[in-house]
């Protein structure tokens, strides 16, 4: 059945087929960052969390992060510079504060102590939630964003794919309603969905491109096609180019045969003029021959009766 692309109606078969491109989607240049972000960090954190120090992120891997967001997203120069301020323990300290709010379920609390380190706002501190919980809290990602708000009300300056974003709170809980709505629809579809999954969605379909209204079908996820659908597709096209090759065949056969009849005509039709006029030129000339010679004879008679007169 076809069906659109958005975040409110994406299937769970769509969504599949999107996250399978996603690793080609992400550049070649971005692998080793990417691979801090989706592995290493959070299964660092992981393990702290059982420790006595508790889940956290240290000044190192927040730079990383940092250099990942700035590899993927809008480039800032001084972001990396303004997070370098904070020292080992504020990290620390602050991030091991959210992580165990976010783990309560006080996710404004929890961006709101990430969001007292320098240079970090509400986009950073998402991603360093991400970390910790992939499941529930999404990074303020703009594809994320701009998928989760295709419907909202047009800007001047751009709509789908170039939406303008304004990167403060109140934006970024408006994604998180939205999030967590997509997730419970497709719970419901039998399909468990983590915000860091429809965050890559939003990345693969906006870097294709895609118009997430146009309607799709099964085929355009990937589907294979159901058994005899494509010979009943093949046969009209193989019968419309016999027909076409017949057609074709039968105009050039119809113009070889008026060409020849044309040819055989011509020369009848052209003869006959040219020979009527030769024998009239003929008949002319004879004619006028002969008068030539009657009258040379006139002369020489008139003059011969003349010398006789004389003598």
């Amino acid at each position: 059945m076809p069906h659109t692309l958005t975040i409110e109606t994406i299937t769970p078969a769509a969504l599949t087929a999107t996250l399978s491109r996603y690793t080609s989607t992400v550049p070649a240049s971005l692998t080793a960052l990417e691979t801090a972000r989706l592995r290493t960090i959070p299964a660092a954190v992981a393990a702290r969390r059982s420790s006595s120090a508790g889940a956290h992120i240290t000044a190192a891997e927040l730079a990383t992060l940092v250099a990942w967001k700035l590899g993927r997203g809008r480039w800032r120069p001084n972001l990396a510079a303004k997070t370098a301020r904070n020292g080992s323990a504020e990290v620390a300290s602050a991030s091991g504060r959210a992580f165990a709010l976010a783990g309560r379920g006080e996710r404004r609390r929890a961006l709101a102590a990430l969001m007292a380190l320098r240079g970090v706002g509400p986009a950073t501190a998402s991603l360093l939630l991400a970390e910790a919980d992939p499941v529930a809290c999404p990074f303020f990602a703009d594809e994320l964003w701009r998928w989760a708000h295709w419907d909202a009300r047009p800007r001047k300056k751009g709509a789908g794919w170039t939406r303008p974003i304004l990167y403060n709170e109140r934006p970024y809980w408006s994604l998180v309603e939205r999030v967590d709505e997509a997730r419970r629809r497709l719970r419901g579809e039998g399909r468990e969905t983590t915000a860091l999954e429809l965050e890559m969605v939003a990345y693969v379909l906006g870097k294709e491109g895609v118009d997430v209204e146009k309607p799709v079908g099964d085929e355009e996820e990937g589907e294979e096609p159901a058994a005899g659908e494509e010979q009943r597709a093949e046969k009209p096209v193989t019968e419309g180019k016999e027909e076409t090759e017949m057609a074709v065949e039968e105009s050039a056969r119809k113009s070889t045969n008026e060409a020849g009849d044309e040819k055989k005509q011509k020369p009848e039709k052209l003869e006959k003029p040219i020979t009527e006029r030769k024998e009239k030129t003929e008949k002319a000339g004879k004619e006028n021959s002969r008068k030539r010679k009657n009258e040379a004879g006139d002369e020489k008679a008139k003059g011969e009766k003349q010398r006789r007169k004389s003598r």
